[in-house]
């Protein structure tokens, strides 16, 4: 069972640098950061449906899009620049209490 945290780690990983290196690819001016982008976005896909084998599709998706979104943040703001306003960080924080909230509710499968 420890296994759907392992696969949902590597989801929101491998999305999210996926996501990064896309960002990096301009387009398509920067073919090396595109493919790797789209590799590890397909890698994210496979880990993401090993993990369905193990949660259930609403807390396993949720939770993937929440953190990624948490994270692409956190690697905009650091690795290209990218600065927030308060609200913004307000809503982020709120991504993450509704996360909690779902996870205290239960994990099945």
């Amino acid at each position: 069972m420890q296994f759907r945290y392992l696969y949902l780690a590597l989801t929101i990983v491998f999305d999210s640098l996926g996501i990064a290196f896309l960002n990096k690819a301009e387009g398509t001016t920067h073919l090396r950061f595109l493919a790797l982008g789209l590799l590890l976005l397909n890698m994210g896909l496979v880990s993401l449906s090993y993990t369905l084998k193990y949660m259930d599709v609403t807390i396993a998706n949720t939770t993937f899009a929440g953190v990624s979104s948490v994270l692409i943040a956190a690697i905009g703001y650091y690795w290209f620049g990218e600065r927030y306003s308060m609200f913004q960080y307000c809503c982020l924080a709120l991504v993450l209490f509704g996360l909690a909230g779902l996870h205290l509710t239960g994990v099945s499968k």
